[in-house]
């Protein structure tokens, strides 16, 4: 399967998720690039969200809210 390539929006004051932890908070808004792997649903008694899994171009899997995400290619329709 060939993975897509997104653009990600990296917003200003967003947390930065790196392997499924908070590392830190951003200053300004910065546009990157990587590849898309799935969407991923939470849901727990009190809070519930769904995040675009994306390797970036340095190999670090990062989750992303998913209107940070815009996907740059069609998807193939021929199978």
């Amino acid at each position: 399967m060939e993975l897509r390539k997104v653009e990600v929006t990296l917003k200003p004051s967003g947390y930065i998720f790196e392997n499924g932890r908070q590392t830190s908070k951003r200053t300004e808004a910065e546009l990157d690039y990587g590849y898309f792997h799935c969407f991923e649903h939470y849901k727990d008694e009190t809070f519930s969200g769904v995040w675009a899994i994306v390797k970036m171009k340095n190999g670090k899997i990062r989750q992303f809210e998913i209107d940070e995400i815009r996907f740059l290619d069609r998807p193939n329709t021929v199978i």
